[in-house]
């Protein structure tokens, strides 16, 4: 995963073009975030670019190697990545964080790279302060039916949208869930007892990705 994201950090205009697709639907949500937010497997940092200036923001990854990959040679789209962010070592299963430190936790693409989902969750929550958000920002997971049939609770409104969102419906009813190589599997109704404890504030598909964000009681 390293070497891809090292290739398309090489290719200024597809990296561009690529990231700006997935955060811009994000955008509404990561600038109405406040205080300490630790994103976990924040990679180069970008959520930066779409954080309030005053928000404090604090990458967690196993890999330093994601620091030194020329993500620089973007700034001039995203200046955030002029510099490298704050970031300490370490994988979701153990946040090297004490309980209680950060107003915000995001995981944006990053769960179903964890070995253990469940046990990340329950770390992205112990460091959460009460008041505070976690978003999870989750790829490879299909449709409802609820999401595609006009006027439901969950339904998405635009239409160009739920039209896609037919489509992978489809797929997944035909083939079942298609899961890239490197991620694990994650099904939408495991996240309910995997999140005890957490209240569920927003359900909604942003671009082509389902975003969950959880308050902290």
């Amino acid at each position: 995963m390293l070497e891809e994201y090292r290739e398309l950090a090489a290719d200024r205009e597809h990296a561009v073009l690529a990231y700006r697709s997935d955060y811009e639907p994000l955008a509404p949500l990561l600038a109405g975030l406040r205080g300490r937010v630790v994103d976990v497997g924040g990679g180069p940092g970008l959520a930066r670019h779409w954080l309030p200036a005053s928000a404090s923001y604090l990458a967690v990854e196993p890999e330093a190697a994601w620091l030194g990959q020329g993500w620089e040679r973007l700034a001039d789209a995203f200046p955030c990545l002029a510099r490298p962010p704050a970031c300490v070592r370490g994988v979701g299963e153990r946040l090297p964080l004490r309980a209680a430190c950060a107003d915000a936790v995001l995981s944006i693409f990053s769960l179903n790279h964890l070995v253990d989902p469940a046990l990340g969750l329950a770390e992205m929550a112990r460091v959460l302060r009460a008041g505070g958000r976690l978003v999870l920002v989750l790829e490879d997971v299909p449709p409802r039916w609820s999401d595609l049939a006009a006027g439901g609770s969950y339904a998405v409104r635009d239409a160009a949208q739920r039209r896609r969102l037919r489509l992978r419906w489809l797929w997944t009813r035909l083939v079942g869930q298609r899961v890239q190589p490197d991620h694990i599997a994650i099904r939408e109704r495991d996240l309910g007892a995997w999140t005890a404890g957490l209240e569920l504030l927003e359900r909604r598909w942003r671009g082509a990705y389902l975003c969950l964000v959880y308050g902290r009681r």
